[in-house]
């Protein structure tokens, strides 16, 4: 088969939407976001198939067949955020919608199969932005009250449990953090001198709240070091 006339076909679709490689890579972005919502959405797109005669007469195969189904719709929707639309891309598609010729799927099921995941998608990633941006604001927030009413200290402390929230792994030493930063890149972000930085870490060390070296930073005492910022009330 001959696959460039409908690969210009696709592109001819793309440019009459506007759709450029900003949008794809936007999409992308919110691989990480949507993914825990997809098996919900997979279930529920079958869930409603078998509520309706149309719909629920194309699968035969049992249980055996409705496992298969599901994995390739969310095989589907995890390709569809990859961000990469080139002719594999195009020809997976053309597979799956020659499947559904096969089957004797009337179309208008299909749109509005398509339609009902658009929703789900959109409602799921509506509710998880407007978190990720709150949780953002919180620390936006947080960061702001500590640089007014924190000394270098706290504010180092303050620091540090924000980034074991971001990226902290439990270890039988305590959470350690994935994110490596020299004392300079803590100063920058705390608002002090590396210096200052440097003899904090060494007291927060010798306090036995921290353990750390070569860029390597483990909490060793995360409740005390909440202590340390909760006694000001951020």
């Amino acid at each position: 088969m001959d696959w460039e006339p409908r690969y210009r076909r696709f592109q001819e679709c793309q440019r009459y939407v506007a759709w450029s490689d900003y949008d794809a890579q936007r999409v992308r972005s919110l691989a990480t976001i949507v993914d825990p919502s997809l098996q919900a959405l997979v279930d529920d797109f079958y869930a409603e198939i078998e509520r309706h005669v149309h719909t629920s007469r194309i699968i035969s195969g049992g249980q055996q067949q409705m496992s298969r189904l599901k994995e390739a719709l969310l095989c589907w929707l995890r390709d569809l955020f990859t961000g990469s639309y080139d002719r594999d891309y195009l020809r997976r598609r053309y597979e799956v919608g020659r499947q559904h010729v096969q089957m004797g799927l009337d179309q208008t099921y299909t749109i509005l199969a398509m339609a009902r995941l658009r929703s789900g998608l959109l409602a799921d990633v509506s509710v998880r932005v407007a978190k990720t941006i709150g949780r953002r604001l919180l620390q936006f927030e947080r960061r702001l009250r500590g640089l007014l009413f924190l000394s270098n200290r706290e504010r180092l402390a303050s620091v540090l449990l924000d980034l074991a929230r971001q990226s902290g792994v439990a270890t039988n030493d305590g959470i350690s953090l994935q994110i490596r930063l020299s004392h300079h890149d803590l100063a920058n972000i705390i608002g002090c001198s590396r210096e200052t930085v440097s003899v904090e870490m060494a007291k927060l060390r010798s306090d036995g709240l921290i353990d750390s070296g070569r860029q390597r930073i483990v909490l060793t005492q995360p409740r005390r070091l909440e202590k340390l910022v909760s006694r000001n009330g951020i």
